[in-house]
């Protein structure tokens, strides 16, 4: 039985592969052989690319999933961040900002490059002037923030990593409210979207065909992303090239919370821990959770290792450029910290998995 199927979902590839010989799909694959100074080289439906050296940039390769239409280009240097320094000697700086000198921080305390925090009881201007889990009352002294489940008016009043729902007046978790939940803000919600105030998803569609994960699709049709909540469409898409030739492609989920993608990418990034307190101590931006000690090395290796391969999800399902992508500064092929993604099947395995079970 097994290899009557595989015989079937090898004929019907073979065919699918024949369905338009025109198709506006290019080859791309790794090279060695191009210029040194060359990391993309278009010939005809062929695209090359390579590596560039260390410290430089192939900046071509930076279009968001538009690979088809990469341009012959050349590496370039890299140039350093500069960084602004924070000290300014007015006592401005909240709890855990980089300083200099006590001079810089509210609290007059600068320790380990950080500013320490106003104890509990003591004088503060704003929320950021306590120490993690405290804010600043009414009277303007530092007290403990409330916990989840607890009633609450304002989201300041409530511990990091949580916030006040306005419509329960509670403190609650972020990213733990499931599809449909009455919420105020996006980040409550586990898709990270919040839409006429109920968390929100997008389901994708082509043909009016519901797409699971990888989401197939042949070019040059349309990915059409519609609201699991009325079924109204929220944008569309060209079916993105695998690279691979003919008219294989994917719709890309970084279009929208798409079901099972946004919706379990985002609860990761819960926290109950910060050096931060107050807006930082609140924020959902990785850079600032990173800052803050509230997600690990492994969390933001996560969070960027999953943006890139959203980024270029097409190219990583078919690993077209699997050799060669992470020197590329892209994604990482082997990545698989993702629960809901257990790696990437080979090309032709996984689409005739598709084709028997379509």
């Amino acid at each position: 039985m097994t290899k009557l199927l595989y015989l079937i979902a090898s004929c019907l590839l073979k065919l699918s592969l024949e369905i338009d010989t025109d198709a506006p799909c290019k080859v791309v694959s790794c090279s060695d052989s191009l210029s040194e100074n060359v990391c993309v080289h278009q010939d005809g439906e062929t695209i090359q690319v390579k590596a560039c050296p260390t410290n430089y940039t192939c900046s071509n390769l930076a279009q968001f999933g538009d690979w088809n239409s990469w341009k012959d280009s050349s590496c370039s240097e890299d140039v350093p961040e500069t960084k602004e320094s924070n000290c300014t000697g007015n006592h401005e700086l909240v709890t855990y900002n980089e300083c200099c000198s006590n001079d810089d921080c509210f609290s007059k305390k600068c320790n380990d490059g950080h500013c320490k925090s106003i104890k509990v009881g003591h004088y503060c201007k704003i929320d950021d002037h306590c120490e993690p889990s405290y804010y600043c009352s009414s009277n303007n002294l530092c007290v403990q923030s409330l916990v989840t489940g607890t009633p609450c008016l304002a989201s300041s009043q409530c511990a990091v990593g949580i916030g006040c729902n306005q419509y329960t007046y509670t403190c609650i978790s972020f990213f733990s409210l499931g599809f449909g939940k009455a919420s105020n803000e996006a980040k409550y919600c586990k898709s990270n979207y919040v839409r006429n105030g109920k968390c929100d998803r997008v389901s994708i569609y082509v043909d009016n065909v519901k797409l699971e994960e990888p989401f197939y699709c042949t070019v040059p049709s349309t990915c059409t992303y519609k609201w699991d909540s009325d079924n109204t469409t929220d944008t569309t898409a060209p079916c993105q090239c695998a690279g691979v030739g003919s008219n294989i492609g994917f719709c890309n989920p970084s279009l929208g919370p798409v079901r099972g993608i946004s919706d379990v990418f985002w609860p990761k990034f819960q926290y109950s821990d910060s050096s931060c307190s107050g807006d930082d101590g609140s924020s959902i931006d990785i850079d600032t959770l990173y800052f803050c000690n509230a997600v690990s090395d492994d969390g933001k290796n996560y969070y960027n290792e999953m943006m890139t391969i959203f980024s270029d999800w097409a190219l990583y399902h078919s690993g077209a450029i699997d050799n060669c992508s992470e020197a590329l500064k892209l994604y990482n092929p082997s990545y698989k910290m993702d629960s809901w993604s257990k790696g990437h099947l080979p090309l032709l395995a996984s689409f005739m998995l598709y084709l028997i079970l379509s």
